[in-house]
């Protein structure tokens, strides 16, 4: 949607240029990831993806905000990492088929509440042994920090509702100030 590309651009342009750090979960998770692809969903200006590259991922970041990406890229040019940006919208389910081919080993998504349909649609993306993960704010932190409840899981959300994926791990937990649910799954065996 446009006016949400307008408010990410808006947003990413109105912050300094620090490279941004990686989510705690992700970090957590690293001995259990499988190698190879990596893709990091709603990427912003590359916290996952970064990390990831860093870690010897062949990593793509998705965003709608090509000013997150261009800030993204900043961040790789400096540490000397090779990342691949896509601008998408993620609500377009066509524009995500589209751009995204062959499938990956390992997708993130941090600070993003997905919909079931893009959990499902990236959940066909996986490698037979990938991973998906993700850690977003909960309805905790709505009632906490007032953070809009509709970016806000409700508890244990995807824990057995995506259709595809078997949960291998599920928490809620508080990382400094922000109260958040965290997720792992596999593909399902056929």
């Amino acid at each position: 949607m446009k006016s949400d590309r307008q408010r990410w651009d808006q947003r990413f342009s109105d912050k300094p240029l620090t490279a941004p750090k990686p989510p705690g979960f992700l970090v957590q998770e690293r001995e259990v990831l499988p190698s190879g692809r990596a893709l990091d969903i709603a990427s912003g200006d590359g916290a996952a993806a970064l990390w990831l590259a860093a870690q010897g991922f062949d990593t793509t970041a998705v965003d709608i905000s090509s000013v997150a990406l261009s800030r993204l890229q900043s961040f790789a040019q400096q540490q000397q990492l090779s990342i691949t940006e896509l601008c998408c919208d993620l609500d377009d389910p066509a524009q995500v088929t589209s751009q995204l081919a062959g499938s990956f080993d390992v997708i993130v998504m941090a600070h993003f509440k997905p919909s079931l349909a893009l959990m499902t649609q990236l959940g066909s993306l996986l490698s037979p042994t990938g991973q998906l993960l993700l850690t977003t704010f909960n309805q905790q932190h709505h009632l906490s920090n007032g953070f809009s409840q509709r970016f806000c899981l409700a508890p244990s959300e995807f824990e057995s509702s995506v259709p595809g994926l078997r949960c291998l791990h599920y928490q809620s937990v508080m990382r400094g100030d922000s109260y958040m649910d965290d997720y792992r799954w596999s593909r399902e065996s056929i």
